[in-house]
């Protein structure tokens, strides 16, 4: 599994209601639990993974379905999340001790017909906190992975929940402004500061 660069996203709870009003007053009640502050997906073992709360497994499952999807796919489709999920689990199964980064590479999922590239009208559509964050830390995933493949020397892998307001906002900024950009793109360029 190659390391990638950290965009220093995290999760954090976004609510945004059907009217693109956002409810952004307050991103510090929102945590994984079970985990850190900063939390790398790929040193975690199968054993720590599958202890997980649900949420908190299928959030980090987001991100690591976004990182191996980059170079075949830029749909994201919340079935391919729980299968990938599965897939791990099963994996895991076999060898509990296992950090996941040693056996991702070869973790077999279905990937179901459909999905949609994450775009910003899916992100102001959501109502549920958590549907914002996966889409988010799946677009994190995806582009640490494509920016890995371009770096020579390994980078924080960690997601650290701490520094995600001020990403979020920015995010969401975007998104308001221009509200059939696509999250690849909005994220690509405010990691490159474009």
């Amino acid at each position: 599994m190659n390391r990638f660069f950290s965009l220093m996203w995290g999760v954090a709870a976004v609510m945004v209601t059907a009217t693109n009003a956002p409810a952004l007053d307050d991103f510090s009640a929102f945590t994984m639990k079970g985990v850190g502050n900063d939390v790398d997906p790929f040193e975690l073992t199968c054993k720590q993974y599958a202890g997980l709360d649900a949420g908190t497994r299928r959030l980090l499952t987001s991100y690591l379905e976004g990182y191996a999807a980059e170079g075949s796919s830029t749909a994201y489709a919340e079935g391919a999340v729980r299968n990938f999920e599965a897939g791990i689990l099963a994996a895991c199964a076999k060898a509990p001790d296992s950090p996941l980064d040693e056996l991702l590479e070869n973790v077999q999922y279905d990937v179901p017909e459909g999905g949609a590239e994450p775009g910003c009208s899916a992100l102001l559509k959501t109502s549920a906190p958590e549907e914002a964050a996966k889409l988010l830390l799946w677009t994190q995933g995806y582009l640490e992975s494509e920016l890995a493949e371009n770096m020579e020397t390994d980078f924080d892998q960690a997601i650290h929940q701490d520094t995600f307001r001020e990403d979020a906002a920015a995010v969401l900024e975007q998104c308001k402004a221009d509200n059939e950009g696509k999250l690849i793109e909005v994220m690509r360029t405010l990691m490159m500061g474009d």
